[in-house]
């Protein structure tokens, strides 16, 4: 397309050779893009001189191409190529890029340029057009919004007018301004509605309209967009020589190269349309699709756009809350293409579901679950009662499969009743007794408080974070305060709230926390950095050996030595690592990679689900191993998919249907540690559970952090 630019560019300032002229005429002709980029210079060449009649006196100029058109081109099939052409709104085109590229042609070949007063006049007759539309009058247009360039470097211009300039960050754009990236190149633009957008090297960028609705036109290279919620009525939309993309608030990419555009939905939905054959579908998130210049609209799962690679900044801070932000739990094409992705599909999600089904049959009336009535036993087998901390798990397992309390579904109400307990166990109890943020049960076993306050943190965290529910916010952030404050100054966690004394921390008890505040932080609520340094600290300090395999169980002040815990290392290990993950450590790291090799000996099979039923190892092996990738994961999936379709409970079990046990079959007690400490026994079934679902949501209830 390049060699049509500079041919038709050069036949402007003066005649072709007979070789250029047969070498413009086979470009044209074979393909209906040239045409357009042909047709194009020429229409813009015309406004320039202000006159219809210009375009005859440019055209002829052509004659040698016209003969050789008229000669070898039968009727019919110039027709097709204007057709084609027109499709791609070549006025609107050339405006920005055209125009640039114009300007420096003549400036290589020493020509002298057209005067900048025409060209502004030409830009801005051209910018009303497409501003204004046809007819001035009618009802006032919405408040503009401002589009403005968030970061810019590696060789980024924007034009206005005529003039091309370097970009700057700040600077504002309007209709008929333009962006245009270097091929080392890298910019983002921010819009005042938070919506923001990032141009990959050698993006070719207009912007159209920002009355309200916001209209730009991308005739070469990628962006990646995250829109903001806009009204039906004032969309997004997106231009390409191919297509047109509206969506009212959603996160996507396009790129333009190779006679293509390719779109990519990771979150929400885009409206594509064919601009030549006016043909139009919905492309929901995780499926992508493919536009040619006329042929079949080609829609897939996972048909990727290239991704932009960017500094890191602001931009990478929006991405990464977008994606993790819990979208894809709730689109059933985002997760059919992460299971297709990470290794899930039909029967993970059959079982998931049978869980949630049994977990939501078998909520209290209140909105708890009650733990002993299912089996939650101490290691004697008499009754634990630890209600908070097994509602929290429910809470979490059907907001992982994207089930909120606002959304109607199957599940909304057994969601919103879960969230009422809390609220009412958190707000009319603990607040009132002057701890605001806390979900202390006095039923409930002592030891298992902070447990139960991490967990239902975490929780209601992420149903804040699913729905930005304003209801929300205050209850999760005086939970978050109440784990802050619990923690032993910059350190762990343990079983009581330190009151600041140096308490030491317990390695599971601190894994709760720090997911907790994770979550939080990604909802975007205030956390205090340095509770996230102290998890730090901890896990260095009561780790043993160098490769992360050794970790203590608890240690009792800053000051004290890590041993290993009644259980062995496995559990502490798990907890260990993904504590390292969150916070930042490479999984190329020696205590990262040497846990997930400890893992790797001790998969979670049927046959340890038969003797140890080791639900509490394998929640915290899955995220690890998930997030470690790699034959890591490829292994650790397979043999955890297995144990779980294969021991779930089902229809001929009656009310079992749908579960998982806590414990091996048989279990009689007798204090087995490793049962107690591994597997569920303590939560019961609701534990096994709640647990067993969240392993199988595990495709798309978090992303990958390092892939």
């Amino acid at each position: 397309m390049r060699r049509v630019e500079d041919l038709t560019l050069k036949l402007l300032d003066g005649p072709l050779t007979e070789e250029e002229s047969g070498e413009l005429l086979r470009l044209i002709e074979s393909d209906g893009e040239n045409a357009a980029v042909y047709l194009g210079l020429m229409e813009v060449e015309a406004g320039l001189r202000g006159t219809l009649e210009d375009l005859d006196l440019a055209g002829a100029a052509m004659e040698s191409v016209r003969r050789a058109l008229a000669e070898r081109i039968e009727d019919g099939v110039m027709d097709t190529l204007r057709s084609e052409a027109a499709a791609v709104e070549p006025r609107m085109y050339w405006s920005s890029r055209g125009l640039r590229r114009h300007e420096e042609t003549r400036r290589r070949r020493r020509i002298v340029r057209i005067s900048a007063g025409i060209l502004a006049a030409a830009a801005a007759m051209l910018a009303a057009v497409y501003y204004f539309g046809a007819e001035s009058g009618g009802p006032p247009r919405p408040e503009a919004l401002v589009l403005e360039v968030a970061q810019a470097q590696g060789g980024v211009e924007t034009s206005s007018g005529a003039a091309w300039v370097e970009a700057k960050p700040g600077t504002i754009l309007g209709p008929g301004d333009g962006v245009w990236v270097g091929e080392e190149g890298y910019a983002s633009l921010r819009c005042a509605d938070s919506t923001a957008i990032e141009l990959g090297a050698g993006a070719d960028l207009r912007v159209e309209r920002t009355d309200g609705a916001l209209r730009i036109g991308l005739w070469s290279g990628s962006i990646e967009a995250i829109v903001a919620a806009r009204a039906a009525g004032a969309p997004f939309v997106v231009l390409t020589p191919h297509a047109e993309m509206a969506v009212v608030g959603t996160h996507f990419l396009v790129s333009v190269a190779k006679g293509q555009t390719r779109l990519e939905v990771i979150d929400g939905r885009v409206r594509l349309t064919d601009r030549r054959t006016g043909g139009a579908i919905e492309v929901a998130a995780g499926y992508g699709a493919s536009v040619c210049g006329g042929g079949d609209i080609i829609i897939a799962e996972a048909l990727s756009a290239p991704s932009i690679p960017s500094p890191a900044g602001e931009w990478e801070r929006r991405r990464y809350i977008a994606a993790t932000s819990w979208a894809a739990r709730a689109s059933g094409a985002a997760r059919r293409a992460l299971l297709a992705r990470h290794g899930g599909g039909r029967q993970t999600e059959e079982t998931a579901l049978a869980a949630l089904r049994w977990l939501a049959r078998h909520q209290e009336p209140d909105g708890h679950w009650d733990s002993a009535k299912y089996g939650a036993v101490d290691p004697s087998m008499a009754p634990s009662k630890v209600d908070a901390g097994v509602t929290g798990l429910a809470l979490l397992a059907f907001l992982g499969a994207g089930y909120t309390h606002v959304d109607k579904s199957e599940f909304q109400d057994t969601v919103k009743r879960s969230i009422g307990w809390i609220k009412n166990l958190t707000v009319k109890l603990n607040a009132k007794a002057g701890m605001p943020g806390s979900v202390r049960d006095p039923d409930d076993i002592y030891y298992s408080r902070m447990y139960a306050q991490g967990i239902c943190t975490m929780a209601i965290a992420e149903a804040y974070g699913m729905t930005n529910d304003p209801a929300l916010r205050k209850l999760a952030q005086d939970m978050v305060d109440y784990v802050a404050a619990a923690q032993a100054p910059y350190f762990g966690w343990r079983y009581d709230p330190s009151k600041g004394q140096d308490i030491g921390g317990d390695m599971p008890m601190t894994g709760w926390q720090v997911m907790a505040l994770k979550s939080a932080k990604i909802a975007g609520l205030t956390v205090d950095p340095r509770a996230f340094e102290g998890a730090m600290k901890f896990v260095e300090a009561d780790t043993i050996d160098e490769y992360g395999r050794e970790v203590g169980y608890m240690l009792t002040s800053t000051k004290d030595k890590p041993a290993m815990g009644a259980g062995g290392w496995d559990n502490t290990c798990a907890v260990a690592a993904l504590i390292r993950l969150y916070l930042g450590q490479p999984p190329t790291d020696k205590p990262v990679r040497g846990a997930g090799d400890h893992i790797s000996e001790r998969l979670f099979t049927s046959e340890t689900f038969n003797t140890a039923a080791p639900f509490y190892y394998a929640y915290y092996s899955t995220l690890v191993m998930f997030q470690l990738g790699g034959d890591y994961w490829a292994r650790w999936n397979e043999a955890m998919k297995k144990a779980l379709i294969s021991n779930q409970r089902t229809a001929a079990d009656g009310e079992n249907n749908g579960s998982w046990d806590p414990y091996p079959k048989g279990f009689a007690g007798g204090g087995s540690h490793v049962v107690e400490l591994l597997g569920a026994m303590r939560g019961g079934r609701v534990m096994s559970t709640a647990m067993g679902a969240m392993m199988l949501e595990v495709y798309y209830r978090y992303p990958p952090l390092y892939r």
